[in-house]
């Protein structure tokens, strides 16, 4: 065991650009670093979607969230 700690809790819009760049990293192969804060640039128009889809969307139901995976820095 690692001794990491990974927390589960709701998808809040703070964490549209770290599911972004993790999205880009997974996707769109935009290199494998584990924790791409260190200048890797975002897709606007990424981050916009992602946005609207869990955030702006017609039937977003206020007490039903998505779930994001931090680690103990709060990064997803």
């Amino acid at each position: 065991m690692s001794g990491h700690q990974i927390i589960i809790r709701d998808f809040e819009a703070g964490d549209i650009e770290g599911v972004a760049r993790m999205f880009q990293r997974t996707f769109r192969g935009h290199g494998g670093r584990r924790h791409a804060g260190d200048g890797q640039k975002i897709s606007k128009t990424l981050v916009a979607s992602i946005e609207q889809s869990f955030f702006r969307h017609p039937w977003n139901e206020p007490g039903l969230h998505s779930k994001v995976a931090v680690d103990e820095a709060g990064r997803v």
